[in-house]
């Protein structure tokens, strides 16, 4: 939906680099604020699903972010190979 933001729950091994700003994904790609990423996954609002990748405060903070009208938060998939499309 354009326009709307998600709060990401990333995989493991993924971590944040400052300058500039944007996330490094484990496969080495860096996806810079802005940049479209492809993935295994989807979209939950049910706070289960959500802590069975998270623990509680990471839970907490992605529903707290989620803006959407139906407050979903994206999940990677664990062991999903997550890259930074051009």
């Amino acid at each position: 939906m354009p326009g709307v933001r998600y709060p990401a729950v990333w995989p493991h091994g993924t971590s944040w680099q400052d300058e500039p700003a944007g996330v490094v994904l484990p496969g080495g790609d860096v996806a810079l604020l802005g940049t479209w990423v492809s993935g295994g996954g989807g979209y939950h609002s049910e706070r289960s699903r959500i802590e069975s990748v998270t623990n509680h405060e990471g839970t907490e903070l992605a529903l707290r972010c989620a803006e959407d009208p139906y407050r979903e938060v994206a999940i990677f998939n664990p062991g999903s190979r997550v890259e930074a499309l051009d």
